[in-house]
């Protein structure tokens, strides 16, 4: 062999290793951001099933009153505060036939969604993080919407970085009025 076919060989070796390299860096960029917005999306669907059975939960502690009391009827906030006859804090055992009514209020901070129970003196849980946007609003008795967007950081293909959000709404029914409409 020759000192040229030598230099020759190598040279399309280093063409193929670039091109290689290439290939590998684009599928990890890729695969990157798949993954974030994989990361992003169960953000809102476990934050969604969280608050779902929490706001499901809602009872009036008596018939002229509300379950929901912040916010307001027909307004919207980052704050939701519901009378709940189920200890979600498990502070004290359920007693159906002497319920004790407690409230509760769930609020986002930051990136953060925190679970309280009003006069409770115990500091709240934090149910979830990597939330920008939490939305409640009162549709009246029957139900709330709920509105989540969770957001992330990552590099396309070019490098450039970008966010990558999801955003999830539902409305959430209250099972004790509809079961009080039902009724005749």
């Amino acid at each position: 062999m020759t000192l040229v076919e030598i230099l020759v060989s190598l040279s399309l070796l280093g063409m193929v290793g670039v091109l290689v390299l290439q290939i590998f860096l684009a599928v990890n960029r890729v695969s990157h951001y798949g993954g974030t917005r994989i990361e992003v999306q169960n953000a809102t669907r476990l934050a969604m099933r969280r608050l779902v059975p929490l706001i499901e939960s809602a009872i009036p502690p008596a018939s002229n009153q509300s379950a929901v009391t912040r916010p307001a009827d027909g307004q919207t906030g980052r704050v939701l505060e519901f009378t709940s006859s189920i200890d979600h804090l498990g502070n004290t055992a359920p007693d159906p036939r002497n319920p004790v009514y407690l409230r509760f209020r769930i609020r986002h901070a930051g990136p953060e969604l925190w679970l309280e129970q009003l006069g409770g003196g115990a500091p709240p849980p934090r149910l979830l993080g990597r939330l920008q946007q939490v939305e409640f609003t009162n549709l009246g008795d029957e139900s709330v919407r709920i509105a989540l967007r969770a957001e992330g950081q990552t590099r396309t293909l070019a490098g450039v970085t970008e966010t990558v959000s999801s955003e999830l709404t539902t409305q959430v029914y209250l099972p004790y009025h509809l079961h009080q409409a039902a009724q005749p």
